[in-house]
């Protein structure tokens, strides 16, 4: 069991499911932009970054509407004082094709935005995810 974990930790290299990939970037913490440019420039993911929510929106949907859509849409658990996941779901309201949504936390998952029905997101993450990881969280999504 741990080599095929090894494996797929492994397959964090460019040449991977993931290689040319879209996503979108909305995050306020500046290390943690940091840190996800690092992590999808090293596994070979396009992305965007937009500087707040209706900045993200007008992206998705022109990216949308150009047959471009955005693959991942990553978030912080808190925006503007707002809850990631219900900005996520806001967001995703007018789109045909919906981005998978990986929201940044640095507490438990369980903690954020306990008030949401039906949560728009497909995974979380810690801050310190490695590139590996957080590799392997978004392969499971495609």
């Amino acid at each position: 069991m741990t080599e095929g974990l090894e494996r797929e930790a492994n397959a964090g290299s460019p040449n991977t499911a993931l290689q040319g990939k879209r996503a979108l970037i909305l995050v306020e913490d500046s290390d943690v932009f940091t840190l996800l440019h690092e992590h999808l420039h090293s596994l070979g993911v396009d992305y965007q970054e937009a500087q707040c929510p209706a900045g993200a929106s007008a992206l998705l949907r022109r990216e949308e509407s150009q047959d471009t859509p955005a693959d991942f849409l990553f978030a912080d658990e808190k925006l503007g004082g707002l809850c990631g996941m219900s900005l996520c779901s806001a967001l995703l309201l007018p789109l045909r094709k919906r981005p998978s949504v990986l929201l940044a936390t640095n507490s438990s998952p369980e903690k954020s935005c306990l008030n949401v029905e039906e949560p728009p997101v497909d995974a979380m993450f810690h801050y310190h995810t490695s590139t590996s990881d957080l590799g392997v969280i978004m392969r499971r999504l495609l």
